[in-house]
């Protein structure tokens, strides 16, 4: 067994996972910046509204219309984001069906080697069994994280919808 090798598999796993959730957090806080920045030109609008209704109807109309094209301006950003995040949800559930189809690699190798134990000594087959064990259980703690990050895309994409 090459222990060395899949722990750099499952450690650039993790790395992976790393990258991916610093992509998430980024891609959040651009998402709140622009909501503050749409707050902000809806806060305008009301001083602009409060301070232009002596002037009349027209100067007044055309301020909404250019605060009205700006929150669009920035909705579609929003939106760009979303779909960027999107993108980083596929990319991390095609990591986790990858570790999924690992842990059952690993399941199918612990049961080989229960029927191999004749080919081995008790302390070999232990040890492999154990090794075996190991990268599965690592595993599964790279699928939990990357569940953890899916369910947290999840609920930004439900909490920022327009």
């Amino acid at each position: 067994m090459d222990c060395g090798s899949q722990n750099d598999s499952i450690d650039s796993l993790m790395s992976d996972i790393d990258d991916v959730e610093e992509k998430i957090d980024k891609h959040c806080e651009k998402i709140e910046d622009i909501e503050k920045d749409i707050t902000g030109l809806e806060s305008e609008r009301e001083k602009l509204t409060v301070s232009l209704s002596n002037l009349g109807g027209e100067a007044l109309a055309k301020v909404n219309e250019a605060i009205d094209e700006a929150i669009s301006k920035k909705k579609a950003e929003i939106d760009n984001v979303k779909e960027e995040l999107e993108s980083i949800g596929s990319e991390l559930q095609g990591k986790k069906d990858q570790v999924s189809k690992e842990i059952s690699q690993r399941d199918t190798a612990i049961d080989d080697l229960s029927r191999a134990e004749i080919n081995f000594s008790a302390s070999e087959l232990s040890s492999a069994q154990g090794d075996v064990q190991q990268e599965k259980s690592e595993l599964a703690g790279v699928e939990s994280r990357i569940e953890v990050l899916l369910d947290k895309l999840d609920g930004v994409m439900d909490s920022k919808k327009n």
